[in-house]
């Protein structure tokens, strides 16, 4: 007898039709679950790779044994006049054939739903762009409205191209202006604080010596802030130069704050402004500047770091006022596992795309958002369709803040925040 009447004798094509239908209907339930329930990407991709090992094991064991009235029989043992492999083929092409309808049926169902939960998404994030209710009539014919409330301004360090980055007459300006969200970094320093720093050292664009000698560039990454205490931080001018990338900005002399100063002078500010009162709770959006070959020399490991923060913002009673972004997924992982429902921003500087960078993640973070020159409609649709708000950075001109809020964006992150102002004065004139 041939190899191929061999294998079809002992049903191991139909084993492997069997075992590939079923394999199909599992992963389309798991596709279910991860969409309703929250199933983490990685148990997919899990399953998906044990079902291929899996396989051959599963040919070859078909290959060996036989079912039997008695049970499990090595194949060699039985004697050909007693082998019920037709019976048992029979079975399994039955048994495949309603495993196959299922599969259908599901994958059916499936697709309807997510193309009625895309129309639904579709349609909703058009009104939320339009800024419409069900009860409202909407705006004059062939006129967007979008509903300015929604739009989360932030302040990137501050007001960068206005005050020296990341200090605190930068944030304290941009409250004025009116922003809703401080965006700021930070780092961690010798005594364990939290230093609001985008770098975490002292960079030579920026950063003066106490006796007024600019950092080189030869030298700034060995004045590491993760090996100064608070008196030499302070030590250090980050304003008087000004930045050559932002000649408007006001130089100043001013050094690197601690989060703790910066948390309380914003609370002092807002106190002696009424600041709430006329632009509602100021928020923050605070970036974990780590990378793997950073830990222990430019900062802590990633989960001391995670949990330094964590304990300051609890401290100050703003954990439900604070945002935790970062590029450094291990970051955000661990800012997850501290508490779930602190909100997550995933920072984004690559080519790669909404799904592919969201599947680098174990949860769905709140927010998404990458460089405003990698976004387009369709990234901003598919986010909004996961329940996820987009807000691009770092967005300067005053036509492109008005492109990407007619897209939809749900915020914008700028160095200049008086220009995100009166953009968004000029879009509610106009409605």
């Amino acid at each position: 007898m041939s190899i191929f009447a061999e294998l079809k004798r002992r049903n191991v094509f139909r084993v492997a039709l069997l075992y590939i239908v079923a394999g199909w209907l599992v992963l389309q339930v798991l596709d279910v679950l991860a969409g309703s329930l929250g199933v983490p990407a990685w148990i997919f991709r899990f399953v998906f790779a044990l079902l291929l090992i899996c396989f051959p094991l599963v040919l070859a064991f078909s290959w060996v044994f036989e079912i039997t009235p008695d049970g499990l029989k090595r194949e060699h043992s039985i004697e050909s006049q007693l082998s019920i492999t037709i019976m048992t083929g029979r079975k399994i092409t039955r048994i495949t054939l309603i495993l196959l309808v299922v599969v259908i049926l599901m994958a059916g169902v499936n697709y309807l739903m997510s193309d009625s939960t895309s129309n639904e998404a579709h349609m909703t994030q058009e009104s939320t762009d339009q800024g419409l209710s069900v009860a409202d009539p909407g705006p004059e014919p062939g006129r967007l409205r979008i509903d300015l409330r929604k739009i989360d301004l932030q302040g990137h360090r501050g007001a960068r191209g206005l005050m020296p980055e990341n200090t605190i007459p930068a944030f304290l300006l941009a409250l004025d202006l009116g922003v809703t969200t401080l965006e700021m970094d930070v780092a961690i320093n010798a005594e364990g604080h939290v230093v609001v720093s985008h770098e975490p050292w002292m960079s030579a664009k920026i950063c003066s010596h106490g006796d007024g000698r600019h950092v080189t560039q030869e030298e700034e990454k060995s004045l590491r802030i993760y090996a100064m205490n608070d008196a030499e931080l302070a030590t250090f001018d980050c304003g008087s130069r000004g930045h050559p990338d932002h000649p408007n900005q006001q130089a100043m002399p001013v050094s690197k704050p601690l989060l703790n100063d910066l948390f309380n002078a914003v609370a002092r500010h807002v106190e002696e402004t009424g600041h709430d009162a006329r632009f509602g709770p100021v928020m923050f959006n605070i970036e974990i500047k780590s990378l793997p070959e950073g830990d222990n020399i430019f900062h802590p490991e990633v989960i001391e770091f995670a949990n330094l923060l964590y304990q300051l913002i609890s401290e100050h009673q703003l954990v439900d006022r604070t945002s935790i972004q970062s590029f450094d997924t291990r970051a955000l992982e661990a800012i997850h596992e501290i508490d779930p429902d602190v909100a997550t921003v995933f920072l984004v500087e690559n080519q790669l795309g909404l799904a592919e960078n969201l599947s680098r993640l174990s949860f769905i973070p709140q927010i998404y958002s990458p460089d405003y020159e990698l976004l387009d409609q369709a990234q901003i649709d598919a986010a909004h369709a996961l329940n996820i708000r987009v807000i691009p950075w770092t967005v300067n001109d005053a036509e492109t803040m008005r492109d990407l809020i007619s897209q939809g964006v749900d915020g914008l992150i700028t160095d200049y925040p008086d220009r995100g102002m009166r953009v968004l004065a000029e879009i509610q004139q106009a409605q």
